[in-house]
């Protein structure tokens, strides 16, 4: 859903990109704005948020006074941020998500109506795209008489520093500034910075500000149909003395706040006014970067992948099963040796280690032609989970560590296959709860993908170290971190075949050995088995990381 009512009577927006928003129904305060997964608006950790007050932060709409006025009764910046607003509810969910609420003369508590005492209709848009916030502000007079307002959007914007903070577009201007009792001064700095109190209102400014931070832009405001901008940061002794407002969060916001304060707005009767801003949030200039050649790397890859792409779940149910056809393979071949093994060393009876290693090739082979053949690969998947438990307990390896995450990995690719298997079904007995095959799917991919990165594990740590290794390793780790989140999972996990093709080449290199070696079948057990979770992670590749990851809920409106 691109916009919902929460619990706490607030609205959350969500844009395709992954951009989140909310506004509270008191005020019509947006009190979060989220682009790149970063908080973009400052909230007090002490505001209050049971509607007993305006809260301290986010966009706080101003109306229909500025500050207090003699002449009208009404609490400090007006009764707009302290009623309740009304959501009609989601105009658009395309490339820009927008929502509209209202507030009308009628809402208004008696006291209020009579403080000020005009027939009114507010309605307030906001809009959310990739990168930007927009906020509209349309006022209706619905009186035959003239009557006279002024309106903000109080906007607290998160910073990390007040003192890396630069405000631009706001040189040679006329404000008043309200720390130095009223005096009216012109701008004579090219940026605006902050280092005490500071509440100035600036007329008559260009539609553009931008605030910078450290040197790089951070936000750019654009605003229509508003003459004025306030610069507001209450600093140290202000900060002290506001219940709803923490010491030393004069730090980390900064408010940049688009109006028409200097001067009365006169509307007259039947006629509407219209303010508002657009928003621009940026990245920082690191972050764009690794965005820009993430973005061209992506393009290149799938220039080049796109040949391969029909052949790839083919190659990855191969790939995923190789081990069980080699092994299948290497007991035909060795038949006699193997036989030797189990009842020599394992203590097997003559005539069950041959039905024990007769049922481990039977299921490898069948089970293996079916899972590259995609029949009945429910039961596929099942043989195979079956040997990996016979071979377990059958060779004496389940308290082998190398054996016990190389399985992990095989069994996390043979998820991978069965997830892939689930189509949506009508359920048998409609009436009874069941899970559908959809939520299989996912659990199950999710499975899978954290089991397939155990063979990474052991791999990252087999052998010497070097600067170099711990590097790799290093990157692997955090690759193989993001496979189980499911976030930028294929990258990720194509990554992840990269290096363990290599390990396995360098690392696994049985046709290296002599045959006689004893050690050439442990190489190439373990070459095939590192094959399988290759072919796991190219299943992911082709499948996705299934709904349970964040790449997913990215999409999700």
């Amino acid at each position: 859903m691109p916009a919902h009512e929460t619990s706490h009577k607030s609205i959350i927006l969500k844009h395709p990109s992954g951009a989140e928003a909310e506004v509270r129904l008191f005020g019509a305060t947006v009190t979060s704005w989220k682009v790149d997964n970063t908080e973009r608006l400052f909230v007090s950790k002490e505001a209050i948020l049971d509607g007993s007050k305006a809260i301290r932060g986010g966009i706080p709409v101003v109306f229909p006074i500025f500050g207090t006025d003699e002449k009208i009764n009404l609490p400090q910046h007006g009764f707009a941020r302290n009623s309740d607003w009304e959501y009609v509810g989601l105009l658009t969910d395309n490339d820009e998500v927008s929502v509209r609420f209202s507030l009308k003369d009628n809402q208004l508590k008696q006291s209020q109506r009579s403080a000020w005492p005009h027939s009114f209709r507010l309605n307030y848009t906001v809009a959310l795209t990739e990168k930007t916030l927009r906020t509209t502000l349309v006022v209706k007079n619905e009186d035959e008489d003239t009557f006279e307002f002024k309106t903000l959007l109080h906007t607290y914007f998160q910073i990390s520093d007040i003192s890396k903070i630069a405000v631009n577009g706001l040189t040679n201007l006329t404000y008043i500034d309200k720390v130095q009792n009223a005096a009216k001064l012109v701008e004579e700095n090219q940026k605006v910075t902050i280092a005490g109190e500071v509440d100035r209102v600036y007329s008559n400014v260009p539609e553009e500000v931008t605030i910078e931070e450290d040197g790089q832009a951070k936000y750019r405001i654009v605003k229509t149909g508003m003459k004025d901008t306030v610069v507001w940061n209450p600093w140290i002794d202000k900060a002290k003395g506001m219940g709803d407002f923490g010491d030393e969060e004069y730090h980390n916001m900064v408010c940049v706040e688009v109006g028409s304060v200097a001067d009365w707005v006169k509307l007259g009767g039947g006629q509407t006014w219209t303010g508002g801003q657009v928003i621009t949030a940026f990245m920082s200039e690191l972050k764009e970067q690794l965005q820009r050649f993430s973005s061209k790397a992506e393009d290149i890859v799938d220039a080049i992948g796109q040949p391969l792409k029909p052949y790839i779940p083919a190659m990855s149910r191969f790939l995923i099963v190789a081990t069980f056809l080699e092994d299948s393979l290497r007991i035909i071949t060795q038949w006699s040796d193997q036989v030797f093994y189990m009842e020599k060393h394992r203590g097997f009876f003559w005539g069950l280690s041959h039905i024990f290693l007769a049922l481990n090739v039977i299921l490898m082979l069948s089970c293996s032609s079916l899972v590259i053949a995609k029949k009945h690969q429910e039961y596929a998947v099942y043989g195979l989970f079956a040997v990996v438990i016979l071979q377990a307990f059958g060779y004496g390896l389940v308290f082998n560590m190398s054996f016990f995450l190389r399985n992990l990995s095989v069994i996390g690719g043979l998820l991978m296959v069965l997830s892939d298997s689930f189509n949506k079904r009508k359920q048998m007995f409609a009436a009874l709860p069941q899970m559908s095959e959809t939520d299989r799917r996912e659990y199950f991919q999710l499975a899978g993908r954290i089991l397939l990165i155990f063979l990474f594990i052991g791999s990252a740590f087999h052998g010497e170290w070097s600067f170099g290794r711990v590097l790799v390793s290093l990157v692997g780790l955090a690759a193989a971190i993001m496979v189980i989140v499911g976030f930028k999972a294929k990258w990720s996990a194509i990554f992840l075949i990269l290096f363990l093709s290599v390990f396995n080449v360098l690392i696994n290199n049985f046709w290296a050995t002599q045959h006689n070696h004893f050690q050439r079948d442990f190489l190439k057990y373990d070459f095939f088995q590192t094959l399988s979770t290759v072919g796991g992670f190219l299943l992911l590749v082709n499948i996705g990381p299934g709904g349970l990851s964040l790449d997913e809920k990215k999409k999700a409106f």
